[in-house]
């Protein structure tokens, strides 16, 4: 018995998914060859790469080469671009398993990871290392599948427009609801107005019962995004949720708090859109040299990215929007 309860206490080994034959579908027929490029400069590895290609290789590796694996990192950035159909893993040298995870950017082009050092003890009962190796690499996937065109299939076709209701009472909001609905609106967003969040969540759940054809989301404001999708019911027919902070960090390597947003997303399996603030008013603002990269790293992190201008009634230009590319997102 007391064997029993030992095995129910330990943590659950994590579940093994071994995608090798997903990025090299020839190893059903034959070995996979890698070649193993310890890195120098940026052009001697674009020589050994050539190399490599030539020579059959199905992809390679590249390690630093008594530097830093931070500058390897930022060598691999201008590297990847250049061979986008090429299979290019990473080996940084002094990192850790879990260092190495942890420090690659997801948007680098990098397709493996090399440690030196797995951490397995084969006579441990638990694998306690290897396990937090494998929580980070789940923690860092981005959101693949973004669910807008499932939610407005008529995207296809033309822009999707949502009304913004700033909520005083029920009566007003449904009054509003209705008018959005005359006007052709494809949906609503409702926010709280001088009131606390947990009282929107209590209008709204008499709210939609009587709109179950309409798309409404919810604004949560003086709420977080993590603790807007942390409070939110998912009995109330709330299909999306607007933040106006996305805490998009475009100078960093790494996104902890978006990753974070991510999981509590997946771990309470909200099926809604979320629209993440990025550039947003009265929020930290972003430099207009960034405006494309922190789009591109958004775009992994939520289905809408929502900007505004820099004040109320004060609009953005077309060519913010262009730099921004948000047409790639809606």
């Amino acid at each position: 018995e007391t064997l029993k309860g030992l095995l129910k206490m330990r943590s659950p080994l994590p579940q093994a998914v071994n995608k090798f034959k997903e990025h090299f579908p020839q190893s059903e027929n034959r070995p996979i060859l890698l070649a193993v490029i310890h890195v120098q400069s940026i052009e001697q590895s674009i020589r050994n790469i050539e190399r490599a290609i030539r020579a059959g290789m199905d992809g390679v590796f590249l390690i630093n080469h008594g530097f830093h694996f931070a500058r390897l990192l930022e060598y691999v950035a201008q590297i990847t671009p250049q061979f986008p159909n090429l299979w290019i893993g990473v080996n940084l040298l002094s990192a850790s398993a879990f260092e190495a995870f942890q420090y690659i950017p997801l948007d680098y082009g990098i397709r493996g990871v090399w440690a030196d050092d797995a951490n397995i003890d084969e006579m441990a009962f638990d694998q306690p290392y290897p396990r937090r190796v494998l929580n980070i690499i789940r923690d860092r996937q981005p959101q693949a599948v973004n669910k807008f065109k499932e939610h407005f299939p008529q995207s296809e076709n033309r822009p999707i427009l949502l009304a913004v209701i700033h909520v005083q009472s029920i009566e007003q909001s449904i009054r509003n609801i209705e008018r959005a609905i005359r006007a052709g609106m494809d949906g609503v967003f409702l926010i709280n107005h001088g009131f606390h969040f947990a009282r929107l969540l209590e209008y709204v759940a008499q709210i939609t019962p009587q709109f179950p054809n309409l798309w409404i989301g919810v604004n949560l404001l003086s709420a977080s995004a993590f603790e807007a999708f942390q409070y939110i019911p998912l009995d109330y027919g709330i299909r999306g949720v607007w933040a106006d902070d996305a805490n998009i960090d475009e100078m960093a390597f790494d996104q902890p708090y978006p990753r974070r947003v991510l999981n509590i997303i997946r771990d309470r399996q909200f099926n809604g859109l979320y629209f993440g603030g990025v550039a947003f008013k009265y929020q930290r603002q972003v430099s207009p040299l960034q405006y494309s990269k922190v789009a591109q790293i958004a775009k992994n992190y939520m289905d809408v990215i929502t900007t505004s201008g820099e004040a109320t009634g004060v609009p953005r230009t077309i060519f913010f929007l262009i730099d921004l590319n948000l047409k790639k997102k809606s």
